[in-house]
């Protein structure tokens, strides 16, 4: 009989365990990128378990570069200069406007969104650890030896996570790319449930100035930074208290 029971509750607990690790959210942290001594822009780089959640993101990419106005190619004729200008005209249609791109119009879409840890709160009557995180522009493209986000962003998001996660495991200030489904919040407020969470600390991410700045009055006071000076391939605590406040 003393077995059975035995059994049984070493099922129970097998049981659980299988149930937590379904519902356990993976939280993978970036390393330096190894890019010998070269300079440059390179693609958005997936970490190999990331690439799945990042294939099923349905939002319609935001058009942050609009303002750009290329010449007309000087060895391009007349004709083949408005063909280029019609195709790319076709293909902004299905881009967003950041002028009118807002967090709360993307609920139910899929995302990957960037942004910068604002707050860590472990709600413990629900199990659960809540992240507010300040949105931030990404155009695919990033540096040879630093990931780049835009210093302008959409407003805030919360990234509701199973679990008790703190702050060593996501450390405030630094930069996440949370995947999931857009919903609104009893209390009104744009979150996730993530799918995956990646993570870059200071000393891994830099800023450039693109986009519609609808960032909160809150954490824009705390930049001293601004325009294309956000930028700087030499990055430290300075760089980022400049641009973020302190830790």
């Amino acid at each position: 009989m003393k077995r059975i029971l035995a059994t049984v509750v070493l099922l129970a607990l097998c049981s659980a365990a299988s149930a937590l690790a379904e519902t356990s959210v993976p939280v993978r942290h970036s390393k330096p990128f190894n890019a010998g001594r070269g300079d440059g822009t390179i693609g958005y780089r997936l970490l190999e378990d990331e690439a799945p959640y990042f294939a099923k993101i349905t939002e319609k990419r935001i058009d942050l570069w609009a303002h750009i106005r290329m010449p007309k190619p000087l060895n391009m004729s007349d004709a083949e200069w408005e063909q280029m200008q019609a195709e790319s005209r076709e293909k902004k249609k299905a881009l967003i406007p950041a002028e009118d791109y807002e967090l709360v119009k993307q609920v139910d879409e899929y995302v990957g969104w960037f942004g910068i840890v604002r707050g860590n709160v472990f709600d413990e009557s629900r199990g659960e650890t809540r992240l507010r995180v300040e949105h931030k522009y990404f155009d695919g493209l990033t540096d040879l030896r630093l990931h780049i986000v835009s210093i302008y962003g959409a407003g805030d998001f919360d990234a509701v996570i199973p679990g008790k996660l703190s702050a060593a495991e996501i450390p405030l200030l630094s930069l996440v790319c949370v995947y999931g489904v857009v919903s609104r919040s009893e209390g009104g407020r744009v979150e996730l449930k993530p799918d995956y969470v990646r993570v870059w600390d200071w000393g891994l991410f830099a800023f450039m100035d693109y986009g519609t700045d609808k960032s909160r009055s809150e954490w824009v006071k705390l930049r001293s930074v601004s325009g294309p000076l956000v930028y700087s391939s030499a990055v430290d605590r300075t760089y980022y208290e400049e641009r973020l406040g302190k830790r």
